[in-house]
């Protein structure tokens, strides 16, 4: 069975973005895409998890890059129950 690369990756619908949340950070912060939809940038913008070929967010914290060294995700409040 083979694949057909020529179909493109399902875009992550916003249900599935909001159950996301960063495995780097202790507080376990939401993430967003990012501006080319190609990666996912968490809530205090000191990581970045990317997003595969197929579509698919890889959040391996050994796949991180490193954004922001001083950005600090204790110091961030996640949202509320009532903001999501």
């Amino acid at each position: 069975m083979s694949s057909d690369k020529s179909i493109p990756p399902q875009p992550l619908d916003e249900w599935f973005l909001n159950l996301l949340a960063c495995p780097a950070c202790p507080q376990r912060l939401p993430m967003h895409l990012n501006e080319g939809r190609n990666g996912l940038i968490c809530q205090c913008g000191r990581y970045s998890f990317p997003i595969n070929e197929d579509g698919i967010p890889v959040l391996l914290v050994d796949h991180a890059v490193l954004l922001d060294e001083n950005a600090h995700p204790e110091e961030v409040n996640p949202p509320s129950s009532e903001e999501k």
